[in-house]
């Protein structure tokens, strides 16, 4: 029996993670832990860490208490649609794939660019762009017929030079987890699998 296709996994985890959280608590606008945590299937303390989460950035504040006790928070900043992303300490950290957003982006504006090019160019003051992710994100591009080499990398000499040549859409491609190539612009696998 073979894998699940990519997309279904991407696509159907339903009812839980930052996002659902986030759209059950912008519908309510006030709720409890356990309102949030019924609107879903996600264990209590993953909705409870999140709620806390936001709490100490100052997106929610206690208004009052409910049933036995229970603690009704209010959204007291709300950022937008978009759930926010934040550390255990309340600081905002950048949204998870923000990096290759601004690299895809960037290869557009580009033309022809090494891994470094990008990585520079992507780079901006909230969110770095290390070298070796740049590398990482052009070599399954390169794989899933995204980028065609323009300059082959030598041993010593050069590293290799890319051109994007398959612009899906503004949506950056994702590599999952089995190094496949998710294109959220045409929702489907793109490239073949590969191992390493």
């Amino acid at each position: 029996m073979g894998r699940r296709p990519v997309h279904e996994a991407v696509l159907k985890v339903p009812l839980r993670g930052h996002q659902h959280f986030w759209n059950a608590m912008r519908e309510r606008r006030t709720f409890t832990i356990a309102e949030i945590d019924g609107a879903g299937n996600a264990r209590t303390d993953t909705v409870r860490d999140y709620v806390k989460r936001l709490a100490r950035a100052g997106i929610l504040r206690p208004a009052g208490s409910g049933a036995m006790g229970a603690v009704i928070y209010r959204i007291a900043n709300d950022p937008g649609p978009e759930a926010p992303s934040v550390r255990r300490d309340g600081s905002i950290a950048p949204r998870p794939g923000v990096g290759n957003e601004q690299m895809w982006r960037s290869m557009k504006m580009l033309g022809t660019f090494s891994y470094r090019d990008l990585a520079l160019a992507a780079s901006t003051d909230e969110v770095k762009v290390k070298p070796a992710t740049a590398q990482a994100f052009v070599k399954h591009l390169a794989r899933a017929s995204y980028l065609a080499v323009v300059v082959p990398a030598v041993a010593g000499k050069n590293i290799a030079v890319y051109r994007l040549i398959r612009n899906t859409g503004p949506l950056a491609p994702m590599i999952q987890r089995t190094d496949w190539v998710w294109d959220p612009n045409l929702q489907q696998v793109m490239g073949q699998e590969t191992k390493g």
